[in-house]
């Protein structure tokens, strides 16, 4: 392959990559939407809220344990139930 076609097809790639990571403005305003969204779900298991909790947990999920992988939202929060009763 030519240096012209290899660089026909990774400088697009690098032009839009560049063009699509966010900005250092924007990177305090998302660390802090992450750390709203980490304390709320944090928050479920201190006040014993399992509905909340449901709400965090998407339906392609996978939770890992030491002994098995858990697949999707019904199974990861049925397993998770007793940690809130």
């Amino acid at each position: 392959m030519s240096c012209s076609r290899i660089a026909s097809l990774v400088v697009p790639l690098l032009v839009f990559g560049c063009a699509a990571a966010p900005q250092a403005s924007d990177q305090a305003g998302l660390l802090e939407q992450v750390m709203q969204a980490e304390q709320e779900f944090a928050d479920t298991m201190a006040k014993r809220d399992f509905a909340a909790f449901q709400g965090f947990v998407s339906e392609s999920a996978v939770f890992i344990t030491g002994t098995e992988t858990l697949d999707g939202r019904a199974r990861v929060t049925e397993a998770w139930k007793p940690f809130f009763d």
